[in-house]
């Protein structure tokens, strides 16, 4: 990967790549009043919206080999979950 610049404002210098990406009007002006309401630049909005969908996706797979191994969750799993973090069901 070729380093196109380095952000020195972080606490560790850290190398990025620029890229360009297309979005529907609204879902932009939407991207933008989020990133605002955060603080934050719309790059650094999309870089964190990038990292939770590719944590979930590792997530998502991780779950699918566990339900391979060792069957479907059952409905004593899910309540365990809800007892132990409750609100997330």
């Amino acid at each position: 990967m070729r380093v196109v610049s380095v952000i020195p404002w972080y606490a560790t210098p850290m190398a990025v790549k620029k890229i360009a990406v297309s979005f529907d009007f609204r879902l932009e002006q939407e991207i933008r009043a989020a990133a605002m309401e955060r603080r934050t630049t719309v790059s650094g909005w999309l870089a964190n919206a990038a990292a939770n969908e590719l944590q979930q996706e590792k997530l998502g797979a991780f779950l699918d080999a566990w339900e391979a191994q060792d069957g479907p969750f059952t409905e004593a799993d899910f309540e365990a979950v809800e007892r132990a973090w409750p609100g997330s069901r």
